[in-house]
């Protein structure tokens, strides 16, 4: 161990200097070190972060920590498990960058830990090592570790559901205790479900029933139940969903039938890509790491003992099954594959270590570590380029310091997610847009996501979800100090900012502010003129 990572020069410098029992605090502190060290350096990326993010938010200043919310309404897209950790993350140390990302980053940490130690259990303690190195260098694997959303959270359990399962299975074969060890894969598949769905029983089970078929286990598949494991499963993934049901009837088949098995079949959701996608992208989000697979991996099972082959045949079923399985439907966010990153970074350890023995190893992994550092660093560093001069960066910027909690704000024909968190609104924000129309749920976007939010209100949700008719009545309705419009659409549907000019124009995008003692004096002159139009 000492001698291994000695000779590993780059980018551990503090390790190569150690000896003695400080080896294995400093190598895992320095792991901890690099996953974290730009996680502050940009903001939320919308919309992916800013959505779950203020998820989070709503429901720690709300206090109803079983009810996800966007913008004050029921949000169920997603389970709860990623929003009450951020909550807790939240709670501890605020609204920053660093502790809103806690969750991603934790949950990588305990995926370099869980793959470790069953390698260096099953294989080697060299293969172990350089596993850790090229996974947390892979630029893929770096940027998912400081993204705030459910992706690596259920990916870490997926990896550990998948091998703790495989650790029973090698127990049960050498006539050791193994049941506890199957319990653990049911509660880890458990909070898996908790996580981001159902995908973390399918995922799993696809991978190990497969690798127990290719490997002459099939008559072991049946034993792979536990009655306490399954009790287990139950009692923590299912208690919040028969809340939730109780509560808000039609989440059930909403949740499982629409997030599930629709957005799998069919083909109305976003990011759609064609068949091979995954399978170039996954290489390219690896890249240097992913060309060391340009060397054939045949050759080096012949040198593997029998277990080792067993373990090389896992991870090539655990990353060609996730592959395929999400390879399938149209809608392909890159998120879906996290849980490939651990066996892939496991395959190309593997090929690095049997085809460079002795120095030329770490030579090779000295180059490899600090040209995939460098790699990691810049997509970080080129992201808070670009995220930084949005437009929705900008606007939050601008607002911070002009608007106070008990304002209302109203945004025409756009959303955006963390507005409310980042300015720490008491009310929910105002939406305008045609609420009405037919095709309003037509896209995979923000008005889906509100107008399914408020399908699921139990409360008139005509003040966050304005049509443009009503757009002066939603002004003059407000018991607020002030009153600010964003946007560039539907204006012309107001008579009130007909008669006022924006305060400021950011970009293209005007700025109203509508004082009470303004918004006054216009209410009263549209109703003196019968201007106000009634709800419908």
């Amino acid at each position: 161990m000492e001698k291994f990572i000695k000779k590993i020069k780059l980018p551990f410098p503090l390790i190569s200097q150690a000896s003695g029992s400080l080896i294995t605090f400093l190598w895992w502190s320095t792991v901890l070190l690099w996953l974290i060290l730009s996680i502050g350096w940009r903001p939320l990326k919308s919309p992916d972060e800013a959505r779950y993010v203020s998820v989070a938010w709503e429901m720690l200043n709300i206090g109803q920590w079983w009810l996800p919310t966007i913008n004050g309404m029921p949000f169920f897209h997603k389970p709860p498990l990623y929003y009450w950790l951020t909550e807790l993350s939240l709670y501890g140390c605020g609204i920053n960058a660093f502790c809103l990302r806690l969750v991603p980053v934790s949950a990588a940490f305990a995926t370099c830990l869980v793959l470790f130690f069953f390698i260096r259990r099953y294989f080697s303690t060299t293969l172990a090592y350089v596993t850790i190195l090229v996974l947390v260098t892979l630029p893929f694997f770096y940027f998912a570790a400081q993204f705030s959303n459910p992706d690596m959270l259920v990916s870490t359990f997926t990896t550990l559901t998948i091998l703790a399962t495989a650790h029973a299975i090698y127990l049960k074969e050498s006539d050791r205790p193994h049941q506890k060890m199957l319990i653990l894969a049911y509660i880890s598949a458990a909070l898996g479900i908790l996580s981001k769905g159902l995908i973390a029983i399918i995922l799993p089970g696809l991978v190990i029933v497969s690798w127990m078929l290719l490997t002459n286990r099939a008559k072991q598949i049946v034993t792979l139940f536990s009655w306490r494991g399954f009790a287990g499963l139950l009692l923590i993934a299912v208690p919040w969903v028969l809340w939730v049901e109780f509560h808000y009837p039609g989440f059930t088949k909403y949740f499982v039938i629409h997030h599930h098995f629709e957005r799998y079949t069919q083909v109305n959701f976003n990011n759609k890509q064609p068949f091979w996608f995954f399978f170039v992208l996954l290489p390219l989000l690896s890249i240097p790491w992913s060309l060391c697979l340009l060397k054939s991996g045949r050759s080096i099972m012949s040198s593997m003992s029998d277990k080792q082959k067993d373990i090389m045949t896992l991870m090539i079923t655990w990353v060609s099954i996730i592959l395929l399985f999400f390879s399938w439907p149209l809608s392909k966010p890159p998120g879906y594959i996290l849980p490939v990153l651990p066996a892939f970074a496991a395959l190309i350890a593997m090929i690095i270590v049997q085809k460079l023995p002795g120095e030329r190893l770490f030579k090779v992994l000295n180059i490899l570590l600090l040209l995939a550092a460098v790699l990691c660093l810049c997509a970080i560093k080129i992201t808070q380029i670009h995220d930084t001069q949005k437009s929705g960066a900008l606007l939050s910027n601008y607002l911070k310091q002009q608007v106070n909690p008990e304002d209302k704000v109203i945004l025409l024909d756009k959303y955006q997610y963390d507005l409310r968190s980042s300015l720490g609104l008491h009310n929910p924000v105002g939406v305008v847009d045609a609420w009405d129309a037919n095709n309003v749920d037509r896209y995979d976007n923000w008005r889906r996501e509100l107008h399914e939010a408020g399908q699921f209100a139990q409360f008139p949700t005509s003040d966050i979800l304005i049509l443009p008719q009503h757009l002066d009545r939603a002004i003059c309705t407000q018991a607020v100090g002030q009153i600010w419009i964003i946007g560039h659409q539907w204006q012309e549907r107001s008579v009130i900012l007909s008669q006022i000019k924006p305060i400021y124009i950011l970009g293209d995008l005007p700025i109203w502010q509508i004082t009470q003692k303004t918004n006054s004096r216009a209410c009263q002159h549209i109703m003196e003129n019968h201007l106000l139009k009634a709800p419908d």
